[in-house]
């Protein structure tokens, strides 16, 4: 999580940068010298990642994944990375250059912004990755060999090939490929919902296989996946069902303890051409189906599982994400129970030429009220707005709250390329703004949106496919990526968006009825009226569904109304006082 006051992470200079990886790649220097260099070569898609271990301990550990990529013949690096550990070399790793809460769930190291020193620290393998894309020069260390998790033994560097690929124009996606002569079925969404046991299933059948947890796009006339790794990773429960690759586990049997059991797949196709996109969902029948999915969805899916998981990812890879995918047919993969039948489907896709799902058009499409509040934010209202007019929706009702400002509010509503509707009150906060605009909303779906924040390209789209396949659903709510100014003023993905705080108002898609039966938000509190809502939410037992796409994008700047405040300032006690009414009321 991103701690609640930033004031204290001061943005590190290109120098300093800089000088944290000239240290940590002198001591990867010196742990080789230590104990002799390991070399290996990697061909991912005709790009040569020369592997300097220190030593054998972790190459016997990291390659076997990668061992179908490696090189033919002599040849020159287009990147050198230099691996090693601390245990076997006996050469420690230096004291980090930042505090503990910096490190953030993705890996990201706040504060070290550089665009030529990509830094990364894994807490959940405790390891360390640096990049000098100026020179093509990389660094991973870990602390010891032994005891790696599973996931690192399955999918190693993950991290610096995305960085590589990245300035090459290709993009490491978080799916599972598989397919035919023919092509390519690109296959997404979030862990647990059958990509694993969707790619295997194939392989078993005689398809074509890339990958399971992650595989390399590439542009160009057609979208390419390339392998990465020869591994597939499935629950352990479900290791028998795939008994003829049981041989391959790691090991020999599925660890103990593991999350998951990994295997090592002697046949894997190096890349495919993509003619389709999927993500799946688990059927009543037996039979594996197709059927039609919103694009944005669809998209948002891929989008949000990469996000979480790649330091650094950001605007780049959702913008690369989003072209590439929206060339292609995409459906919801409804999986049967008889797993034998789930290869024809997918077959099926390869050869057939399905229609996607058309996208509502203005005679159908519904009328949404967005409610934007503001105080003293003027000069945040033409990109908030921007962002509203970039979803592409034929019927938006946009509702400006003017909440007391004295900086301009007028002039900058004047400048604006479309017709808004604007309240007024005196000063009272963004609960009671929001209330004035539920009141005064036309449509029976209702939006918001904070001023200084945005919505991602393709966030209403999805929401509104969600609702209109769910009419029980009164809520539907993404995730929130966080964007923090940095010194030039530019805004920086920063965190996961899985980390982010689950309870923001503007990543919904709310139904009038849902205030209705919860009632509006508290308009005493002027902070956490957001927790305090959704707490209500649980005793009114409203149906709210949280989505894997990102749909909030919240910029982390100067004026931020919570930046500087203490827990007890975020968290007054009214809301412990609203939670002790609850439990004497009836549901």
């Amino acid at each position: 999580m991103i701690p609640g006051n930033l004031s204290d992470l001061v943005h590190r200079s290109e120098a300093d940068q800089q000088a944290f990886f000239d240290t940590v790649l002198g001591l990867a220097t010196a742990a080789g010298t230590t104990t002799g260099i390991v070399s290996h070569d990697l061909d991912i898609a005709g790009c040569r990642v020369r592997l300097n271990f220190a030593g054998p301990v972790l190459a016997d550990a990291l390659l076997p994944a990668l061992s179908h990529r490696l090189a033919d013949g002599p040849g020159m690096p287009d990147v050198t990375l230099h691996v090693w550990d601390s245990v076997s070399t006996g050469v420690a790793i230096c004291p980090p250059p930042v505090r503990q809460h910096c490190f953030s769930e993705r890996g990201d190291i706040w504060t070290f912004h550089s665009e030529r020193f990509r830094s990364a620290f894994h807490w959940s393998e405790y390891s360390l990755s640096l990049f000098d894309e100026a020179t093509g020069t990389g660094v991973f260390w870990i602390r010891a060999a032994e005891g790696l998790p599973y996931w690192t033994r399955a999918s190693p560097f993950r991290t610096l090939l995305h960085w590589i690929m990245r300035a090459r124009g290709a993009q490491l996606v978080h799916a599972a490929v598989i397919g035919t002569a023919a092509g390519g079925v690109l296959v997404t969404g979030r862990g647990g919902v059958g990509k694993s046991t969707t790619a295997l299933a194939c392989l078993a059948a005689g398809l074509d296989y890339v990958g399971d947890d992650y595989v390399l796009l590439v542009g160009g006339e057609t979208v390419t996946a390339h392998s990465l790794y020869r591994t597939a990773k499935l629950n352990p429960d479900n290791v028998a069902r795939f008994a003829r690759f049981a041989p391959t586990l790691l090991g020999g049997a599925a660890v103990a303890g593991e999350e998951k059991a990994v295997m090592f797949l002697d046949t894997v196709t190096a890349s495919l051409p993509l003619v389709a996109v999927v993500t799946p969902r688990f059927g009543d029948g037996p039979e594996t189906s197709v059927e039609p999915i919103a694009a944005a969805l669809l998209i948002g899916a891929a989008t949000y599982t990469t996000l979480a998981q790649l330091p650094h990812a950001g605007q780049a890879t959702v913008a690369f994400i989003g072209t590439q995918l929206d060339r292609l047919p995409g459906y919801r993969l409804v999986l049967g129970h008889d797993i034998d039948r789930v290869p024809v489907a997918i077959q099926a896709l390869t050869y057939a030429d399905h229609p996607p799902m058309p996208e509502p058009t203005p005679s159908d499409a519904p009328l949404i009220s967005v409610i934007v509040p503001v105080y003293n934010a003027a000069k945040f209202i033409t990109s908030a707005v921007a962002s509203l007019l970039a979803q592409n929706y034929p019927r938006l009702e946009i509702i400006l709250v003017d909440d007391g400002s004295e900086d301009g509010f007028e002039a900058a509503v004047a400048a604006l390329p479309v017709e808004v509707r604007v309240l007024r009150q005196q000063n009272a906060g963004p609960a009671a703004a929001r209330n004035l605009g539920i009141r005064a909303a036309s449509a029976d779906l209702i939006a918001f949106l904070d001023v200084d924040d945005l919505w991602p390209d393709g966030r209403l789209a999805a929401a509104l496919a969600w609702l209109a396949d769910h009419p029980d659903t009164d809520v539907a709510i993404g995730r929130a990526q966080v964007l923090e100014q940095g010194a030039d003023g530019d805004f920086r993905f920063v965190g996961s968006p899985a980390a982010a705080f689950v309870f923001y108002i503007g990543a919904g898609l709310y139904r009038r009825r849902a205030f209705a039966r919860n009632g509006l938000f508290d308009p005493h509190l002027r902070f956490a009226e957001d927790i305090d809502w959704f707490a209500n939410a649980e005793r009114t037992k409203l149906t709210i569904d949280r989505l894997d796409v990102v749909t909030l994008y919240v910029r982390r700047h100067a004026q931020n109304s919570t930046r500087n405040l203490t827990g007890i300032e975020l968290s007054p006690v009214r809301l412990a006082r609203n939670a002790l009414r609850r439990k004497c009321m009836p549901a």
